[in-house]
């Protein structure tokens, strides 16, 4: 089974998905890919393999896209909001749960 990371291509890649064989255009930014090899894996695999890492990618993304939106503005719209809530909902949603020491 490989494990999987997230890693910031500097630029616009076209490859293949190493573990289904589907084509696959990289735009530069932040990526799902096998960590030992670096090679960039299909957004279904990767939800399908590691649900937490593709909601984090998934929130850092909107996160980013919130960042240039509203970058001049006193404050985010709406909209903005409610794509970071969903986002982050997601996230807690597939992130794997963690038990507090002490906690019973």
């Amino acid at each position: 089974m490989h494990q999987l990371a997230i890693h910031s291509f500097d630029e616009t890649c076209q490859s293949f998905c190493p573990l289904c064989e589907q084509r696959l255009l990289c735009v530069a930014g932040l990526h799902l890919v096998i960590a030992e090899t670096r090679k960039p894996v299909c957004r279904s695999c990767g939800h399908g393999r590691a649900p937490g890492l593709s909601a984090l990618l998934d929130l850092a993304k909107i996160a980013e896209q919130a960042g240039r939106r509203s970058r001049h503005l006193l404050t985010p719209s709406m909209e903005t909001m409610l794509a970071l809530a969903r986002a982050a909902e997601n996230y807690s949603a597939a992130a794997p749960r963690i038990a507090l020491a002490g906690a019973h």
